[in-house]
């Protein structure tokens, strides 16, 4: 009884960590698309009112009630897998980026040794994302 809860807990507190950080990374990210006026200040922070916070929460939640109805669960979980493939070439890409800048104070700035080991890590975690993103294409032809 005691595996069967901890396994409810860890699944609902993943479901819920994910859904919530997936809304709000999107959320936040439309805000500094659009360019929303004065998005920097701390009375106009990214709030989990926001509409389009919960705009993202209302399509994930619908996007997984459709997805498991068309009886596929499976495809579900290769979507998730390929998308998740890209969270890190993506982040190492963007500190490569941003912070080699001419912008950032030299002292933020990455050395030579940061751009390199941020190389490194896009190269990997770039392949391995391909192959993931093969690996679940894959599923769903056959």
């Amino acid at each position: 009884m005691v595996f069967l809860i901890s396994f409810l807990a860890v699944v609902y507190t993943s479901v819920l960590g994910g859904f919530s950080g997936i809304a709000y990374v999107t959320a936040d990210c439309l805000r500094v698309l659009r360019r929303y006026p004065h998005q920097d200040e701390p009375a106009n922070e990214m709030s989990a009112k926001s509409i389009e916070f919960r705009g993202v929460l209302v399509y994930l939640s619908i996007a997984t009630l459709v997805i498991m109805s068309l009886g596929k669960p499976v495809t579900l979980v290769l979507v998730y897998a390929a998308i998740s493939a890209f969270i890190l070439p993506v982040l190492a890409l963007a500190l490569l980026v941003i912070l080699s800048r001419s912008s950032v104070p030299a002292q933020l700035r990455n050395t030579k040794w940061s751009n390199v080991l941020l190389a490194v890590c896009l190269a990997l975690f770039g392949f391995l994302a391909i192959l993931q993103v093969k690996e679940s294409v894959m599923g769903f032809i056959g």
